[in-house]
């Protein structure tokens, strides 16, 4: 990883689709970092007056997810 590089969701999600093959929602992006422990920033546009909706990661999904974090060293 280049020195002063910070990738992005949007990084993340290229990555997966150019060597996965599919694409892969920030969402499921932001549970993997959270069941890794990697911490995120606040939302800002967070509304708490909504209920949110549970997303859940498919398997083959976080597998292509953790690979990508590995490779921009976030693990």
């Amino acid at each position: 990883m280049n020195v002063g590089f910070i990738p992005t969701n949007d990084d993340i999600c290229s990555f997966v689709e150019e060597n996965y093959g599919f694409k892969v929602h920030s969402a499921y992006i932001g549970q993997v970092k959270a069941k890794l422990g990697i911490r995120e920033h606040e939302n800002y546009h967070d509304s708490h007056t909504s209920p949110r909706k549970l997303c859940v990661c498919p398997e083959e999904k976080e597998a292509a997810i953790i690979g990508a974090l590995a490779h921009f060293g976030f693990i």
